[in-house]
């Protein structure tokens, strides 16, 4: 897909993001938990992982999650002598991994998938923009990521907005409508472009059936 062109998926929110009201507007909290933005949000990311030092069966059910998606970790957490957290992983399907390897050391996506799933699981009745949760994760994971993202939401009485980049996610969303696990009504993307004339973005509203099929057709 062209650098330039996005999907906006709203999850469990309005047919048309256009019906967005202010008050809804008033109860979104932004989650950039990207590649780019994890650093500058350390102390965000320190405060969640403090909580499943805190909490183990919270811990429990967020490695329960990862299983799910297809990553088999095990998360470690302790405090060194000095009373600081230290957050390890390894991974559970291999017999001689090495434990407890710090979470810095992982790759990016280990660490947004990570950051955002606890994010997710700790709020309830919100609306949460997350920004790219695609980025450097493989495609199979991507649509796994989407249907956990779309059980998670459900169970805590959330809505999501989701800016992307990826046709897995769309994919995903159109198997979930045919296998009847999530209902069309409660999905709604919305399809950025850039105007022909030069004009600014445009968008338009692609609507799904009860069979997952989309009722009109892509501009591009």
């Amino acid at each position: 897909m062209c650098p330039d062109i996005s999907i906006t998926i709203a999850l469990f929110l309005f047919r048309s993001l256009a019906n967005f009201s202010n008050r809804d507007l008033a109860s979104v909290r932004e989650n950039r938990f990207n590649q780019n933005l994890y650093r500058p949000r350390i102390n965000s990311v320190g405060a969640l992982f403090s909580t499943l030092h805190d909490d183990p069966d919270f811990k429990k059910s967020v490695v329960e999650r990862l299983a799910k998606l297809e990553l088999p970790f095990e998360i470690k957490t302790s405090t060194d002598d000095k009373g600081n957290m230290v957050f390890g992983f390894s991974n559970k399907n291999i017999s001689e991994s090495q434990k407890g390897i710090p979470l810095e050391q992982s790759g990016n996506a280990l660490q947004s998938i990570l950051g955002s799933i606890v994010d997710l699981m700790r709020r309830d009745n919100e609306t949460i923009i997350i920004e790219e949760p695609e980025n450097k994760i493989h495609p199979k994971i991507q649509g796994n990521l989407i249907e956990t993202i779309t059980e998670i939401i459900e169970n805590n009485n959330n809505k999501v907005i989701i800016e992307t980049h990826s046709e897995h996610f769309i994919l995903r969303i159109q198997k979930l409508i045919r296998e009847k696990k999530i209902k069309p009504d409660l999905v709604a993307i919305n399809y950025v472009y850039l105007d022909e004339d030069g004009q600014g973005s445009r968008v338009d509203n692609m609507y799904l059936d009860d069979k997952g099929n989309f009722s009109n057709k892509w501009r591009h």
